[in-house]
């Protein structure tokens, strides 16, 4: 007889006791000393090369930084900063550690920094530079800049900057002499959470070349040989400065990727396929403006999307901003060019106060686009955040559709997407964070058409009212190295009566006995039907932090499977690893085996990264 609810409550109650009394005794036992800060920050944009992040140098953040990015309160990835500027960041995602759905926007990133960061590969300071100083920081963004050394060996005080800071009575800030180095550009990731610094088109410095290429081989072999699949893929990303000597600037990122397989018999994807995701001309504007011609997305509102087309940006004003957007939506699976979707975007930008007190920074913009010559969609985009104390601040990113011709199920006016929370550093040890999510799909007539939806029936299901999520989280850093976070989150879907409540603990101890640098870390967590999962993952960085070692797996326990009441199973091991031979050349790899319900499978991958 299937027992009752009340019987099963108790039953998780006391398999969960055990399992929480492990992680507290290793986390124990596992004592050493590292010190190491925690950058809280968010997701910008998922490329085919990884994952860009609105954090940066100047919060603290070096190449080689590792962390995770969280969805719905569990961790979905592991990350490794590979490139950064002073506000943004771009990770290569190490692991996924969930089924490979996109990381969206918004998502929640961890980073962890070390006190004494190694060097950046392939990024040494460019004549008359200052070298870069990571310095470790527990905000998001840095409150209080320390002094930087120059090169004659004085030191300036840095001002609190703005994300947007304007160049006005910037003369009376720095030495003459400086200030065309103070404006060098660096390799800046695709969306930079500031604006990148400007050229000034020094002769001596021009033609400034930096990228990287990426070599990748992958097979996932299936116990059923009809479902093996094998990706050759090559990445490539870069920036070109001060062209000739001038301010212009010229960025890019894209893949080719060639899929074969039995299991992509069936599947269009069997074939080359060029991707391109950044193609951009940059040039400043004015004081403090930008323009913008080629593919790219809009670094003040992402949730614009790729566009192919110009921007152009201008300063009216001390912290404010007018900007425009004209372009065509290029296809959203392939982004193969189209003309089937003009796109016109104005936005604002607002900046006021100085950190750490009453600062507040946000963007408002107004979308319109049409398809197939008709007005199909009217958006309002939304991004701010406001920091209120050093310790307190909020933000905020929404989305609201209106009904303009193109809906066919969803009329007037609609909140399409929603993502809010508010993040307080009670004291040094315990921090948290509270928010809501919401998105559902936008009712229009490209969507529709990339659904490729015959059967009208189906319509309300799919233009439903969505997914909300309220989530809470609590983060304690404790002696030693340890941190313990705990994660609850409810979720309620339209449309269905099984409204969700689901839960994290996770426990992480970086700087083990005589590896200083290495971390490991185990979660327990919900979401599981009937049951609960559980990671423990590891970091072991060797040689001098020249190679890298990180395994990891994956296991359930169900409280009823079938006929059978309990059930434990390990699902997914798996070892990557990296070894940096030189500042330019990196080889890479990963194996891993998952045991499936129907069928087990091995993921093996093996690549090579050059940077230029």
């Amino acid at each position: 007889m299937r027992p009752t609810q009340r019987a099963r409550s108790k039953r998780r109650g006391r398999q969960i006791l055990p399992v929480a009394a492990i992680l507290g005794v290793v986390g124990v036992l596992l004592v050493g000393h590292a010190r190491a800060e925690e950058v809280i920050c968010s997701v910008s944009l998922e490329t085919a090369d990884g994952v860009y992040v609105d954090a940066g140098r100047d919060d603290g953040l070096h190449e080689g930084a590792e962390g995770y990015v969280e969805r719905d309160g569990q961790e979905a990835a592991r990350v490794r900063v590979t490139n950064l500027t002073r506000g943004s960041a771009l990770c290569r995602i190490v692991e996924r550690l969930d089924d490979g759905e996109p990381l969206e926007p918004g998502f929640l990133v961890r980073l962890y920094t070390t006190a004494e960061p190694e060097p950046e590969p392939g990024l040494e300071p460019e004549p008359g530079m200052p070298a870069p100083v990571a310095e470790p920081t527990s905000t998001r963004r840095r409150l209080f800049p320390r002094p930087r050394s120059t090169d004659s060996g004085a030191t300036t005080t840095t001002k609190r900057r703005r994300l947007f800071p304007s160049r006005r009575g910037r003369d009376a800030e720095r030495p003459p002499a400086r200030r065309a180095e103070e404006l060098d550009d660096d390799f800046v990731p695709l969306l930079a959470g500031t604006r990148a610094r400007r050229s000034v088109g020094l002769p001596d410095n021009a033609n400034i070349l930096r990228g990287r290429i990426r070599l990748r081989q992958t097979a996932d072999i299936s116990s059923e040989s009809d479902r093996d699949i094998y990706i050759s893929r090559a990445t490539f990303d870069g920036r070109w400065g001060r062209i000739g000597g001038s301010a212009w600037a010229f960025e890019w990122q894209g893949d080719l990727s060639y899929r074969f397989g039995p299991g992509f018999e069936n599947s269009r994807q069997d074939e080359i396929r060029p991707n391109l995701q950044l193609f951009v001309l940059e040039h400043p504007l004015g004081d403090d403006g930008q323009l913008r011609l080629g593919r790219f997305i809009p670094r003040a509102l992402p949730g614009v999307g790729f566009l192919d087309g110009a921007l152009a940006e201008i300063e009216l004003a001390e912290g404010f901003r007018l900007g425009g957007i004209l372009g065509l939506k290029p296809e959203r699976v392939d982004l193969i060019p189209s003309v089937d979707e003009p796109t016109a975007v104005a936005y604002a930008t607002l900046e006021m106060g100085e950190r750490p007190v009453l600062y507040y920074t946000g963007t408002a913009g107004l979308l319109v686009s049409l398809f197939d010559g008709e007005v199909d969609r009217l958006s309002l985009l939304l991004d701010q955040r406001l920091e209120v104390t050093k310790n307190l601040s909020f933000f905020t990113s929404a989305q609201v559709d209106a009904d303009v011709g193109g809906a066919a199920v969803k009329e007037g006016v609609v909140l399409a997407r929603l993502n809010a929370f508010a993040s307080w550093r009670i004291t040094d040890w315990l921090r948290t964070r509270v928010g809501v999510d919401h998105f559902e799909r936008s009712d229009n007539r490209a969507e529709r058409d990339l659904l490729e939806i015959e059967d009208e029936a189906f319509l309300d299901d799919i233009f439903d009212g969505g997914s909300w999520r309220y989530f809470v989280n609590l983060t304690q850093y404790l002696p030693w190295g340890i941190r313990l976070s705990e994660d609850i989150s409810y979720n309620q879907v339209d449309g269905s009566d099984d409204d969700d409540v689901r839960w994290r603990v996770s426990l992480s101890k970086r700087g083990l006995p005589w590896l200083p640098g290495a971390s490991v870390s185990m979660s327990v967590f919900s979401g599981i039907a009937d049951g609960y999962g559980g990671l423990i993952s590891a970091s072991v960085p060797l040689a001098d932090g020249r190679v890298s070692l990180r395994p990891s797996a994956s296991c359930q326990f169900l409280t009823r499977v079938g006929d059978e009441d309990e059930t434990f199973k390990v699902t997914r091991i798996s070892l990557a690893a990296d070894w940096r031979i030189t500042d330019a050349w990196t080889v890479f790899g990963q194996a891993s085996h998952r045991f499936g319900a129907d069928a087990d499978g091995t993921l093996l991958e093996i690549g090579l990264d050059f940077r230029f």
